[in-house]
C-alpha cells in the first residue's frame, strides 16, 4: 500500500498537532529530538563524507513546526528551506534561554514553507541535498513524497532519509490486534504507515534512488524478523546522469 485516503492523513495531522503543542515547551523532549537528529547526521557524515561538500540550496521535508532540522547542523554553505504541513511554532515560552537561543538561531537565514511533501513548492533540479527525518510514516503517500524529493534534487544530489521500521513479528502483531487495542493513542493515530525495512528500501528504489549507505544493526537479518522497532537511516543518491524515477 503506497497511500492512505485524505481523511486518514488529516487524522494523523491532528495527532501531530497535539503532540507538538505538548512537546514544544518541553526541555526533555526537545533535547531528545535534537540529540537524535545530531547523532543521525554525524553517522551519515562519517559514512558519506561528500555530504559536507553539498553547498547550495538544501531542503528538509517534514522539518516540524518548530523549524529545527537535521540540516541546520550540517557545516555547508547555501540557503536552507524547511517544509512542513503544520502551522509554524515560533520560539516557545518555558524553555531555558540557551535552547531558546538555539531555536532563534535556526530561524536565521532559513525559509519555512507550509506545504505537503507530496507537492513540494520547489523547482525541479534545484537542490543539492534533501533530508527527510522521521517523516514517511506520517504522510499520505510515502512514494509520492520520495518522488517529489527525487524531482527537486540535482542529478547526483543526495537524500538523507531516516524512518522508523519494525520487524516482521511486530508488523504482524500490530495489524492483528495492537492497532485496534491502542487505536486512540498518538502512536497509532500519528502513523498511517508501519514499515518493514525491506518495504521502505523498495520505495526508495522505486522513486529512483540508489542507496549508498545504511545504518545496520547487530544480527541485522534476525532483527528484521524478530527485533524491536528501529529508526532506519540511509544516505541515497539520485543518478548523476539525471535519469527519471520509476513513476514517470
Amino acid at each position: 500500500m503506497c497511500s492512505v485516503d485524505r481523511s486518514r492523513w488529516l487524522l494523523a495531522q491532528q495527532g501531530e498537532a497535539r503532540y507538538w503543542y505538548a512537546a514544544h515547551p518541553s526541555l526533555a523532549e526537545q533535547s531528545r529530538i535534537l540529540d537524535e537528529k545530531i547523532q543521525a547526521l554525524e553517522l551519515a557524515r562519517q559514512a558519506v563524507p561528500a555530504l559536507d561538500s553539498r553547498n547550495g540550496l538544501k531542503v528538509e521535508v517534514g522539518i516540524g513546526p518548530m523549524g529545527i532540522g537535521v540540516l541546520h547542523f550540517l557545516p555547508t554553505e547555501g540557503p536552507l528551506v524547511g517544509i512542513d504541513p503544520l502551522p509554524p511554532l515560533r520560539t516557545p515560552n518555558g524553555l531555558p534561554r540557551p535552547l531558546t537561543a538555539l531555536v532563534q538561531s535556526c530561524w536565521q537565514d532559513y525559509l519555512h514553507i507550509r506545504a505537503r511533501g507530496e507537492q513540494l513548492p520547489i523547482a525541479a533540479g534545484a537542490t543539492s541535498l534533501v533530508a527527510c527525518y522521521n517523516v514517511l510514516d506520517h504522510v499520505e503517500s510515502p512514494l509520492a513524497v520520495l518522488s517529489e524529493i527525487h524531482r527537486i534534487l540535482q542529478p547526483g544530489g543526495y537524500l538523507l532519509l531516516c524512518c522508523d521500521t519494525i520487524s516482521l513479528a511486530s508488523f504482524v502483531k500490530f495489524h492483528a490486534y495492537a492497532k485496534w487495542r491502542a487505536r486512540d493513542s498518538l502512536a497509532v493515530i500519528c502513523h498511517p504507515f508501519h514499515f518493514l525495512a525491506s518495504h521502505l528500501e523498495q520505495l526508495v528504489a522505486q522513486a529512483g534512488f540508489s542507496v549508498l549507505w545504511a545504518r545496520r544493526r547487530t544480527a541485522e537479518s534476525l532483527a528484521r524478523v524478530l527485533g524491536h522497532a528501529f529508526r532506519s537511516l540511509y544516505v541515497a543518491r539520485k543518478d548523476p546522469q539525471g535519469a527519471s524515477n520509476g513513476r514517470h
